[in-house]
């Protein structure tokens, strides 16, 4: 080697040849040794290039200097450390599940898993990068994981943290870009930019078929440099590239998804949309309530009152009840109309009071003449709107007038119907809503209700259990007639409503009023195993023998329910154990239907006539036998209840039994003798 004319070149000639061959015996020379060409030994050795006898020239470069100097950092160590320790099994749940399963078999897209600190994210994400390294080993896919660590900030910059992506998704050889790149850096000792990085990057992904990038703890990564990575990320923009975010907050996706939106067709799209297409983007927006969104698609130009399916994107934000999104869409000066309806009717249906006040402002028209808006423009029983659009003139009993009060006292469409069939004033509407404020408001401007709205309105409450609403009622000294005092009772018995019972029976002492399904409030009590009412009933002298409908009497029904406790407290103030009426014939045949096995047994013991006849079975056993209450049947043929009784439906027990096709009753009976 001689020396060299410049310092950093060195000029390598050949090397020592062989030693000659030995000779043979008829004195030819051997084959001479192998020669040994020139040594040199370099340390850090970046480019060398070596001259060919030929005038060739080949370019040699060391890989693993350039990738260095392009990525100083390396998370193929940090990925094999946290493989090691990881539990086996763990993380496997994720990767069964099938939002992560589309994601990972789909092209292009990007899946957010939120987390908490501590929660084992890491491990999560060396799950995922081993599943999907082993899965597509053996063909040209590429998977790289970034993790982020806030005690590394000062080293993980976003530059250094897409340039590390790189590392993990580079070939055996380096492309010519990073090659210029390098060779441009070295000569004025400078590192690469961000954008230039990022070109790389960009670069390297589009060679492959497809890409994973798995992320990890992005909420450790500092708040200032967040946007930076994730836009970079966002605006490499191809299909093939797949993103994984593990811990992901909400700025994070959005900080994404505006870089998609700022990179992508999406804005050119959404500026072509015209009035009359089904759904805009912006509406879509507006409806989930993302508020950043509907600001860039805004400052991309888009059409603000575009209408499609659900009105414009103002009124898919009043439905939804996005305020926020609302109050934007008014300062850029969304319409307060449209084709698709009121947005007054939209805002005060759905209860949403700070939107109704914002569209007043706007100038928006209570009564803008049409029937359905002035109707539901307080629904949903919210008194700050009811107040607000309550009329100084206001006539309650005037259908024109009173519409948007039916609706904001119900709530909706219950009372809508009503009130249209012209049979619900306003005070009932709002003690069927059970809105307690509202029935005060009512009460309290004099609305000179007549003396049946009264009724209603308190038959209404009771039904739906207004403790509250009923004792404002019964305090305006409501003149209840018999007929609806009874009504009312019923009402709130069958609902099983003990305070208002107990109201209404200080009210009055028409205890044994009839009415509805029962014909006897205490019928009505006993078929519903309201016990504690029963009682109180009692205590008010309800007639305990009245057999009324088509149940026959308390006791009855009470057995029937199988709601035993009554039935004792029944027979104990003296009713009737063997009185006969209507469907269940007796008391006992009411308690076999039900297949109220003790209760029968205790019926029995008591003195119940086995072998009554009537009711709609004709007889106990054929009740029994007809329902197939194999072991009730079993204990009244033990109690010597008699097998040949006729009468009923089916004639006797063994008829019933054969035409319900009760074969071991059949057999029980014809063994004591049916015939």
């Amino acid at each position: 080697m001689s020396e060299p004319s410049d310092p950093h070149t060195f000029h390598i000639h050949g090397g020592r040849g062989g030693s000659g061959g030995t000779g043979n015996p008829q004195g030819i020379g051997g084959s001479g040794g192998i020669g040994e060409g020139g040594r040199v030994a370099i340390d850090n050795l970046v480019n060398a290039t070596i001259h060919m006898s030929s005038g060739g020239e080949i370019m040699f470069q060391q890989r693993d200097a350039i990738v260095d100097w392009l990525s100083p950092i390396n998370f193929f160590q940090r990925q094999a450390d946290i493989s090691q320790l990881r539990a086996k099994g763990t993380g496997e749940w994720l990767l069964a599940d099938p939002i992560f399963k589309d994601w990972e078999s789909s092209f292009g897209g990007t899946l957010w898993c939120s987390g908490i600190p501590g929660a084992g994210k890491t491990v999560l994400v060396s799950t995922v990068v081993d599943y999907l390294g082993t899965k597509f080993k053996e063909m040209e896919i590429r998977v790289a994981c970034v993790y982020l660590n806030h005690k590394e900030v000062d080293s993980q910059t976003p530059s250094r943290l897409l340039a590390g992506i790189w590392r993990q998704l580079v070939g055996r050889d380096v492309s010519p870009i990073v090659q210029s790149l390098y060779n441009q850096h070295q000569e004025k000792g400078t590192a690469p930019s961000l954008e230039e990085v990022a070109t790389v990057l960009r670069s390297r992904i589009m060679e492959l078929p497809k890409v994973f990038i798995i992320l990890d703890a992005m909420d450790e990564y500092p708040e200032f440099q967040q946007p930076t990575l994730l836009k970079h990320l966002a605006g490499i923009g191809t299909k093939n590239l797949k993103t994984l975010n593990i811990s992901a907050r909400l700025e994070d996706i959005k900080t994404y998804v505006d870089a998609q939106i700022e990179t992508s067709a999406l804005v050119h799209l959404v500026l072509q949309l015209e009035s009359g297409q089904d759904v805009t983007p912006l509406q879509i927006a507006a409806w989930e309530g993302h508020t950043e969104i509907v600001c860039i698609l805004l400052e991309k130009g888009a059409g603000i009152d575009a209408e499609g399916e659900v009105g414009s994107a103002l009124h898919a934000a009043i439905e939804n009840g996005q305020t926020e999104i609302v109050s934007i869409l008014l300062k850029h000066g969304a319409k307060v109309g449209g084709n698709y309806r009121s947005l007054l009717h939209a805002a005060a249906t759905g209860g949403h009071t700070e939107i109704v006040c914002m569209l007043l402002e706007k100038g928006a028209i209570v009564d803008a003449g049409q029937w359905e808006d002035r109707k539901s423009a307080a629904a949903g029983g919210h008194k700050k709107l009811f107040s607000m659009f309550w009329p100084k003139s206001v006539n309650t009993r005037k259908w024109e007038d009173m519409s948007a009060l039916q609706a904001v006292a119900t709530g909706g469409q219950s009372a809508l119907q009503g009130a249209a069939t012209g049979g619900q004033s306003a005070l009932q509407a709002a003690a069927t809503g059970g809105h307690t404020e509202i029935v005060h408001i009512l009460l309290e401007k004099d609305v000179n209700a007549r003396e049946w709205e009264y009724r209603s309105a308190l038959k209404a409450a009771a039904t739906g259990g207004h403790t509250e609403i009923v004792y404002m009622l019964l305090e305006k000294s409501v003149n209840v007639g018999k007929w609806e005092y009874g009504s009312t009772l019923q009402a709130a018995v069958v609902g099983g409503h003990t305070e208002i019972v107990r109201m209404l029976l200080g009210k009055g002492d028409n205890v044994n009023a009839g009415g509805w399904e029962y014909r006897s409030i205490l019928q009505a009590a006993a078929a519903d195993g309201h016990t504690e009412i029963v009682r109180m009933l009692l205590a008010k002298s309800a007639d305990i023998h009245a057999r009324k409908g088509r149940y026959g009497n308390s006791l009855q029904v009470a057995a029937a329910n199988g709601h035993r406790e009554i039935v004792d407290i029944l027979l104990d103030k003296g009713a009737n154990i063997n009185a006969r009426g209507w469907k269940y014939g007796s008391v006992l045949q009411a308690a076999v239907f039900g297949g109220h096995k003790e209760l029968v047994s205790m019926l029995l013991d008591k003195g119940a006539d086995i072998n009554a006849k009537g009711g709609e079975y004709g007889s106990v056993l054929q009740a029994a036998a007809s329902e197939g209450h194999t072991e009730i049947v079993r204990m009244l043929l033990e109690k010597d209840a008699n097998v040949n009784v006729g009468s009923g439906e089916h004639g006797t027990a063994l008829q019933a039994a054969i035409a319900k096709g009760h074969t071991e009753i059949v057999d029980m009976l014809v063994e004591r003798g049916a015939r």
